[in-house]
């Protein structure tokens, strides 16, 4: 009960701070979810290769000439999904935490879209409770 309590104040407070409807609300979802769609279908047809050859557009990189922490992520990502593990994490390392992460986010936006978020919420907080109680909790009771 209290997680969906959360879960509506956090919305309440997302509608009035932008005084957005929720019909609008809705709309911006299933926005969301079509974008990452094709986002998705767009790396998996279009080859590696083909993204590898594309110019750099990190101002950082073109500026000083250095890589930031995102570059290479767009080539690993792309690489991911076609099923070069090895490939995507020689491009860059933070796909082991990227990809995992835009998953969980596709996921919780397609359960929202369905009504059926109550569900991931639970799994999270319940997490997050038992983390927080087993870093309270002394390793001995003596």
């Amino acid at each position: 009960m209290q997680v969906h309590s959360i879960k509506m104040l956090r919305e309440d407070r997302l509608r009035t701070r932008f005084k957005i409807s929720q019909e609008s609300l809705r709309t911006l979802i299933v926005c969301r979810v079509v974008l990452y769609f094709f986002l998705g279908l767009f790396f998996i047809i279009v080859p590696t290769e083909y993204i590898k050859q594309a110019p750099s557009i990190c101002i950082f990189k073109n500026i000083i000439g250095v890589g930031c922490f995102g570059c290479g992520l767009t080539r690993a990502l792309s690489s991911m999904l076609h099923g070069n593990l090895v490939e995507a994490y020689h491009y860059n390392r933070l796909i082991v935490i990227v990809f995992p992460l835009l998953s969980l986010l596709c996921l919780y936006y397609l359960l929202i879209l369905f009504g059926l978020s109550s569900i991931l919420n639970k799994v999270f907080s319940y997490q997050i409770v038992s983390w927080l109680v087993r870093k309270r909790m002394p390793e001995k009771l003596s």
